[in-house]
């Protein structure tokens, strides 16, 4: 056995005869980390990316939710009025990408109740040229036609 001065080591006969003076990385051990590394980082990047898309997809979503909450909410406290203007807010214009509203009425009488089940569907966009999943929400508004006809003036028959 000899003695190796630059690891400070005792090497083997054969090595010794082979030349074996190992003094740090070689190419390839160097190219591998290198490699390793690079998937490392790729990966990591892709994970990164891939979050920061569902986190915006979900802001998306609840600003989906509170806008679609908001109009329904204005649809009831004008007693369902026709007229009523439904536009998004000019938060949710810019959050919503091409955010439709459709708003459907369905009138039903029984007895001396009238009701009226509404349903606020927007659909948007989640990211350019892909749809979300639209928001719904729906309600009943439930009048007696005696507080209908008292609520115009006319007394009730």
């Amino acid at each position: 056995m000899t003695h190796d001065f630059f690891n400070g080591r005792t090497a083997s006969p054969v090595c010794h005869q082979l030349g074996c003076h190992r003094r740090g990385f070689t190419l390839i051990e160097a190219t591998v980390a290198v490699v390793l590394l690079m998937v490392a980082m790729t990966t990591t990047l892709q994970a990164v990316s891939w979050i920061a898309r569902e986190r915006q997809s979900l802001d998306r979503r609840a600003m989906a939710i509170r806008e679609t909450e908001h109009l329904l909410d204005r649809l009831v406290r004008s007693g369902a009025n026709p007229n009523v203007p439904l536009v998004l807010s000019s938060e949710g214009e810019q959050a919503l990408p091409d955010g439709t509203i459709l708003v459907d009425r369905v009138d039903e009488a029984q007895g001396g109740v009238t009701m009226q089940h509404i349903t606020v569907t927007l659909r948007y966009q989640d990211r350019p040229g892909v749809p979300a999943s639209a928001v719904r929400l729906s309600t009943w508004i439930v009048r007696n036609k005696e507080s209908k006809d008292s609520s115009s003036g006319e007394p009730a028959p």
